[in-house]
């Protein structure tokens, strides 16, 4: 296969989604991460790390290749520091340091909803007078996927990492993909989350869509969109995970990059969304 161009490091826990996104886009990936899907590997350069070193051992083994324009998957988010080293030398296409420790503060996200009059679940950083009755979910500061997430009950321990609180809201799972440019924020469309097992009612287990959507959540979808990103500086694709409540979404989190549901719209309606994406992180 003649290499395209031009070329685009990703890396994440898994990048087979946004590379072949990037195929789609007229890109040629480079790839680092934790799986090394054989089709991947049959399609495109992939350089495996084993899962135990992390996010560290992946940019570790992003260092020392060639220069050039990168992009991040899940969960690297949850590393800003890590980022912001490597895009001294290898330009982001993608959410900064800077950006990512607003957005991904809990307490910065309810303060700018509550600002603006959104729905959206109360948080707290810490447990002292919650009940426990499964009315709150603790959730991991560094989370991804859904990992570790759990209702905050009689039974539950103590949190084993650095954890919040976040009212749990009832109803299925939703995610909406955005892509914010130099002058818009556009609603690319919204899917429906699956959940991995009965026993891990949180843990991501893919996507179905794209959903329909009637006017009013649509509205009320787009001008969230709008707020985040002109409140925390997002650029490029990112995704929001919420519950639909009366035709309003409640936003449960922030994933300021691109997500594995990109890849639905893509394929349903044929339009190269990374390319876009691109675009929106270079002007």
């Amino acid at each position: 296969m003649a290499e395209l161009t031009p070329t685009l490091l990703i890396l994440g826990a898994s990048t087979r989604a946004a590379a072949f996104s990037a195929m789609r886009a007229s890109l040629s990936p480079r790839c680092i991460d934790h799986f090394a899907d054989l089709d991947l590997c049959s399609s495109c350069p992939v350089e495996h790390v084993p899962f135990d070193e992390g996010a560290s051992g992946l940019l570790k083994q992003a260092s020392r290749g060639k220069t050039g324009p990168w992009l991040y998957t899940g969960p690297l988010e949850n590393h800003p520091q890590a980022i912001e080293a490597l895009s001294k030398t290898n330009p982001l296409l993608g959410n900064s340091s800077d950006v990512l420790k607003r957005v991904r503060d809990p307490l910065a996200v309810s303060s700018v909803l509550a600002r603006h009059g959104l729905s959206h679940p109360e948080v707290r950083m810490d447990a002292r007078g919650l009940p426990r009755d499964g009315s709150w979910l603790v959730k991991p500061i560094a989370s991804g996927g859904g990992r570790d997430v759990a209702r905050w009950e009689a039974s539950s321990p103590d949190p084993g990492e650095p954890s919040y609180f976040q009212q749990f809201v009832p109803g299925l799972s939703h995610s909406a993909i955005f892509l914010a440019g130099s002058t818009a924020v556009e609603l690319i469309g919204v899917t429906r989350q699956l959940v991995r097992t009965a026993d891990a009612p949180y843990l991501y287990g893919g996507s179905i869509g794209p959903i329909p959507l009637s006017p009013r959540p649509g509205d009320r979808l787009r001008r969230l969109g709008e707020i985040l990103a002109t409140s925390f500086g997002l650029k490029g694709l990112f995704g929001v995970d919420y519950i639909e409540r009366a035709g309003d979404p409640w936003p449960v989190e922030i994933n300021p990059r691109y997500t594995a549901s990109v890849e639905i719209h893509e394929l349903a309606t044929g339009r190269a969304l990374l390319r876009d994406h691109w675009r929106a992180c270079s002007t």
